[in-house]
């Protein structure tokens, strides 16, 4: 006797009331349309792979033809990034900058006094800033024999001479 329907898996397309003769041709039938379904998932999964292997071997190739050095940057700014990361002291001539950029757009604007660099980030330039400020306050202190106190910006401007000119005169006495 032939198993009956339920015990094989059934096509979806496949009506489940079907009834086959003695024969067993419906059987026969579905194991011809499984073996066909399985050839061509066979067939599928062979394109598949042939394509990945196409994939992995143009990437090696890539990989292969790509320069050591890092890729160019999209952007000035991020060519200053890469550079900026590379180096952990100040060269004189970025000093220089540094101070032209504290002239020209004060103390506080970072971010274009770290473009005016060029090869600095904005927190490389507070970092920087705030070194400079305290090496100017100490020198100020050994100097003019000041105790310890926290000096105001107006302070560090005067003292340090950012602005390459000597301290403003003091304001003429009133007339009262």
């Amino acid at each position: 006797a032939l198993p009956a329907p339920h015990h094989h898996p059934l096509p979806a397309h496949h009506p489940h009331h079907l009834v086959y003769d003695a024969e067993g041709a419906w059987l026969h039938n579905m194991i011809f349309e499984y073996q066909r379904m399985n050839a061509q998932l066979r067939d599928s999964l062979a394109a598949a792979r042939a394509e990945v292997d196409a994939l992995k071997a143009q990437l090696e190739h890539c990989e292969r033809e790509r320069p050591a050095s890092p890729a160019p940057a999209a952007s000035a700014a991020a060519a200053a990034t890469q550079t900026k990361q590379t180096r952990r002291y100040w060269t004189p001539e970025e000093h220089s900058r540094f101070l032209e950029g504290v002239k020209t757009f004060g103390q506080k604007n970072v971010r274009a006094i770290a473009n005016f660099v060029g090869t600095r980030s904005p927190s490389q330039v507070r970092t920087h800033a705030q070194k400079f400020y305290l090496k100017i306050a100490r020198q100020a202190e050994r100097e003019q024999g000041m105790s310890k106190r926290s000096m105001s910006e107006g302070d560090l401007l005067r003292v340090g001479r950012v602005n390459d000119r000597p301290p403003d005169p003091p304001p003429p006495p009133a007339n009262s």
